[in-house]
């Protein structure tokens, strides 16, 4: 038998801490902007994002999508991201590139 947690409210804020831990953390960047975050369907949000990649990370970040902007930034990247906050912890898993 499995019992599910019903989601708790989450904050535009909360998804975006969720999200730069969860994406952009991982050392490749420089600098990283969060341009819009919208509700898409129920726990499903829409995150477009642009990126400074480091030195010899730009490939791994154009990858997807997104498109080269100035100055080295790949601007409008973006993603679907499920996001259940259960006990006061943001749950996020991305569930695939937008548009």
């Amino acid at each position: 038998m499995r019992i599910f947690s019903k989601s708790e409210p989450v904050s535009e804020i909360e998804i975006e801490n969720a999200f730069v831990e969860a994406h952009l953390s991982d050392g490749t960047l420089h600098e990283y902007t969060i341009n819009n975050i919208e509700l898409h369907s129920t726990n499903v949000w829409f995150v477009d994002y642009s990126v400074l990649p480091k030195d010899g990370h730009t490939m791994e970040w154009i990858a997807g999508n997104g498109e080269f902007g100035e100055d080295g930034w790949i601007v409008h990247k973006s993603l679907f991201v499920h996001v259940v906050k259960t006990d006061g912890v943001v749950h996020l898993r991305i569930i695939g590139t937008g548009l």
